[in-house]
């Protein structure tokens, strides 16, 4: 039910038509798109001719680059110590793990701001 939800509003992508691959591994960017097409952010780099501020830039692949530039401006993703973004690498429990809290502390800060705004509004 969850995988057919997230299929339907096209925030995960299935291998092929005929196959979703629930027990294919990851890279992070593949795992930063979806992300942010769960926020609903994708579309909302600068246009065309940007470049992320990681020194594998060109090794992002084109289909995550606009959401690996949001997250990290939302600050959802971090370069490694040679300021890397290591866009292919598989991703693995802990660097998974991290991304969610970071992405969960997001939402909650958001929600946070959202109703201060709201109770701002109608006061």
């Amino acid at each position: 039910m969850y995988i057919e939800s997230a299929l339907n509003k096209e925030i995960v992508t299935p291998v092929n038509a005929d196959i979703f691959g629930a027990n294919k591994s990851i890279t992070r960017a593949e795992a930063v798109t979806i992300i942010i097409r769960s926020l609903g952010l994708e579309g909302r780099a600068p246009t065309p001719g940007y470049t992320t501020k990681f020194i594998d830039d060109n090794k992002i692949p084109k289909s995550a680059k606009d959401s690996i530039y949001v997250a990290s401006e939302l600050g959802l993703i971090d370069p490694d110590r040679k300021n890397r973004i290591n866009p292919n690498e598989v991703l693995t429990r802990g660097k998974a793990s991290q991304l969610l809290v970071r992405y969960m502390n997001f939402l909650e800060s958001d929600l946070k701001q959202n109703y201060r705004d709201d109770m701002i509004n109608f006061n």
